[in-house]
């Protein structure tokens, strides 16, 4: 689902896309918990960007991220744990500042060789917090974006993967899957998957394509051109994680 912030106010710019391919990575949950926590998802056809449907940039390897950066997490999840009230249909997100993973590991105690399978920092993963620890992601929230403004374009940091409680007071930062760790794994996945081009299928039933619900046309189809970079939509649907 594209250009929705509000799952039952669809508008004029709402797409629904049907996925073509799933690829999950082959060590998911493997060498520990957690680990390689990234899936890909190949369009059935092609996005058409618009005033609310643009792209953020896939960081490569070797991006430098600045000390303390403030970023934005995303996703559709549980705005309390303790209580489980309705999932909201309503797009929140909370900023929270990126942490070393050395600083982030203090939070967690170290897993004890032969004790079993234990949440701990690896290098595939980057931490986020709110120094406040007021906010935090929570359960629902998994496969949503991690971005950071770096040099004027968007990337897309980090994939949201898992945290300790979300209750009041927050006792630990947020979990992401590092996107730039699998940066040749996307790029050689999005290579083998160029020969399977994307069919133009029909709108999904549903998909507000033709609504207008603002009665006004103005910039109806409009396309803008992304900054030149590795790129994902932002949004759940292109790249998400499991639980």
């Amino acid at each position: 689902m594209l250009g929705y912030t509000d799952l039952n106010s669809p508008t004029r710019y709402s797409r629904t896309m049907s996925v073509q391919k799933v690829i999950v990575h082959k060590d998911y949950n493997r060498f520990h918990t957690q680990g390689s926590d990234i899936v890909l998802l190949q369009l059935r056809s092609s996005v058409e960007y618009s005033s609310h449907i643009l792209p953020a940039c896939v960081p490569e390897e070797n991006i430098k991220i600045p000390k303390e950066k403030a970023c934005w997490a995303s996703g559709w999840g549980y705005l309390r744990e303790d209580v489980r009230i309705p999932l909201p249909n309503e797009l929140y997100e909370a900023e929270l500042i990126i942490m070393s993973n050395d600083q982030c590991k203090g939070f967690f105690p170290p897993p004890v060789p032969g004790s079993g399978r234990s949440y701990y920092i690896y290098d595939d993963m980057v931490c986020a917090a709110d120094y406040d620890m007021s906010k935090s992601i929570c359960a629902g929230d998994s496969g949503g974006p991690l971005v950071c403004l770096l040099e004027g374009s968007w990337y897309v940091v980090g994939l949201t993967s898992w945290s300790s409680t979300c209750e009041e007071p927050i006792v630990s930062p947020s979990v992401f899957a590092r996107v730039s760790y699998f940066d040749k794994w996307i790029k050689d996945n999005k290579k083998s998957s160029s020969n399977s081009k994307p069919g133009e299928s029909p709108h999904h039933p549903g998909s507000p394509e033709n609504e207008n619900p603002e009665g006004d046309n103005k910039n109806q189809g409009a396309v803008i051109k992304p900054t030149v970079c590795t790129a994902l939509l932002l949004s759940q649907i292109l790249l998400q994680q499991l639980i």
